[in-house]
């Protein structure tokens, strides 16, 4: 069906667009549900009172499920910008109850306009602004992802972690081409994935240090070629957001600390490096920790508050003495509460053996020691 723009006052014009070829059932419906869709479609005896859209809404869903169980349904609705209210009312809540069933809902509309109703909203309306933000992102139109997303997340501060956490549907179906590649080339992916950038020079300096040979940049053509990634003179770019998230959770840990290890031997920018050797260190690293104080107090200079953050819970995990952790982790719970994130300032707080409940009974400062 097709949105209609002088139709979109008229209540269930589009509606009726996409159910006439399934009306020779309406007769199969349950008495209230039928009175309900023939009235709305001026087809049934004159009513006294408007349709009630939820009736109209459960028969449209229930001829829909009906005709579903002899061929799959296609309903693909064009120029959605100008569907009626009452049709997109309609169509969303039959969105919501499609599971099991072999239907797909296939909603486009013209470029500058925004969807009347949005897939994400309808699967997790309780998003907050910034969770809702970041999946957008992350799911960067994909319908499947911005359905997978939210089933995953445990806490709002799960939406703050550099990696989301996937579905496992969602995993297959992102790294479901890297199979076929090259090693070479899977092991670049890998490189580009750990990346906190998109240097074409880095990734293939970074390979070469861990395949021990010279690599071009023909190594990432198959990759190209499979639409993983977009690749210029400069630059390495993912085509889509959660392909990298799929590599960096299909890669095993021994895997991701040898790419951290490489990057930070070819990265020439201080922060950076230590980031990246922070990434591939096992156990206690004093010197490490120290150096991370000091990245710490970059960012916070710089105005860089959760970036400060994040290096000193490195730096804590760090460290070799029972001290120096909790001090760590009580100067990142200083910056969590400054940041208005009370889940995470909890979290730290354990990390330090603090009881939260302390803060508010004894005015407790995360700092003070």
């Amino acid at each position: 069906m097709t949105g209609v723009l002088a139709e979109v006052n008229l209540a269930f014009a589009g509606l009726q667009q996409a159910l006439r070829p399934l009306m020779k059932l309406a007769k199969a419906l349950p008495p209230r549900q039928q009175s309900a869709l023939l009235n709305a479609f001026g087809l049934g005896e004159e009513a006294a009172e408007p349709p009630d859209v939820w009736l109209v809404a459960l028969a449209t869903l229930t001829l829909l499920t009906e005709s579903a169980t002899h061929k799959p349904i296609l309903l693909v609705v064009d120029d959605a910008q100008w569907l009626d209210e009452a049709t997109r009312d309609v169509l969303s809540f039959v969105s919501r109850r499609l599971s099991a069933d072999s239907i797909v809902l296939l909603l486009a509309l013209r470029e500058g306009f925004s969807l009347p109703f949005g897939l994400l909203d309808i699967r997790a309306p309780d998003l907050s602004g910034k969770l809702r933000d970041r999946f957008l992102k992350e799911a960067a139109g994909n319908p499947l992802a911005l359905v997978e997303l939210p089933h995953n997340l445990r806490t709002e501060d799960d939406g703050e972690a550099p990696w989301l956490p996937l579905t496992e549907r969602l995993e297959r179906t992102f790294s479901s081409r890297l199979s076929g590649l090259p090693g070479a080339t899977q092991m670049l992916l890998n490189v580009a994935a750990e990346n906190d950038g998109t240097s074409l020079h880095e990734i293939l300096r970074a390979g070469e240090v861990l395949l021990a040979q010279n690599i071009g940049v023909d190594a990432l053509a198959p990759a190209a070629s499979a639409q993983l990634i977009d690749l210029d003179a400069m630059q390495v770019r993912f085509r889509h957001p959660l392909v990298r998230s799929a590599i960096h959770r299909t890669a095993d840990v021994a895997t991701r600390q040898k790419v951290h290890s490489a990057l930070a031997a070819v990265i020439e920018d201080q922060d950076r490096r230590l980031w990246h050797r922070a990434a591939a260190t096992v156990g206690p690293d004093d010197d490490l920790a120290a150096e991370l104080d000091l990245m710490a107090s970059r960012a916070q200079s710089r105005g860089a508050n959760t970036m400060a953050m994040e290096v000193l819970q490195i730096a804590a995990k760090l460290s070799s003495t029972a001290k120096a952790r909790r001090e760590r982790f009580l100067q990142a719970a200083e910056i969590a509460t400054d940041l208005g994130r009370p889940g995470l300032l909890e979290h730290l707080l354990r990390e330090a053996e603090v009881e939260p409940s302390c803060q508010a009974t004894s005015g407790f400062n995360p700092v003070a020691t």
